[in-house]
């Protein structure tokens, strides 16, 4: 879970080379991969909860706000023996910062 301290924070997986296996959730409401931008989901905002599922069994992400699941956000998300994702947070304004407040992996 990560919960967001700022006005522009993006949230989201990278893979080992985060140009091609990068997939975030934009608390504007959008989802990204690459340069294709999609509407998705709620507005997050400062004080939210998101919490992001990672399944590569059937390579796919989705995340919640507040415990509200906002549905699958990408079906498509890459796998390989040589691809290890990780947590990744973009911040665009000075002041902006997370809070990770459980992580856990099985």
């Amino acid at each position: 879970y990560v919960k967001k301290c700022g006005l522009c924070v993006d949230i989201g997986v990278c893979g080992t080379k985060p140009s091609k296996y990068e997939y975030t959730y934009i608390s504007e409401g959008h989802k990204q991969h690459l340069d294709w931008i999609a509407t998705y989901g709620v507005r997050y905002t400062t004080g939210d909860k998101v919490s992001i599922k990672l399944n590569l069994k059937k390579s796919n992400l989705s995340f919640a706000v507040n415990d509200k699941d906002q549905g699958i956000a990408f079906d498509d998300v890459k796998k390989s023996n040589g691809i290890k994702y990780k947590l990744i947070v973009t911040t665009s304004q000075k002041g902006d910062c997370v809070e990770i407040i459980r992580h856990f992996t099985k």
